[in-house]
């Protein structure tokens, strides 16, 4: 929720935050997709078009980790869509 003013007064934006994250399988994630979840190092772009799924992809991506690998993950995003609960991982994540 995000309280602020306008020309026309006071506004409020209110999101819904999906509490189910889709898993990989659902996703139809090749093995090679999935893998990339074992990387040490490196970069992974996630790019498309408003409403493409980019979003979806690293929630379902991320929550693969957090349920099979002991990392800490930060994100970093505008806005925060998905709420993860640590599992395996421990889980920071910052809205910018």
């Amino acid at each position: 929720m995000n309280a602020f003013r306008d020309i026309s007064g006071t506004s409020l934006a209110i999101r819904v935050i999906p509490e189910i994250i889709p898993n990989v399988e659902s996703m139809g994630f090749t093995q090679e997709i999935i893998n990339l979840t074992k990387k040490e190092s490196g970069l992974v772009l996630v790019t498309g078009p408003t409403g493409s799924g980019k979003s979806t992809t690293l929630a379902s991506l991320i929550e693969y980790i957090n349920q099979n690998q002991q990392k800490h993950i930060i994100t970093i995003e505008d806005p925060i869509e998905y709420s993860f609960h640590s599992k395996k991982c421990l889980i920071h994540q910052r809205e910018v």
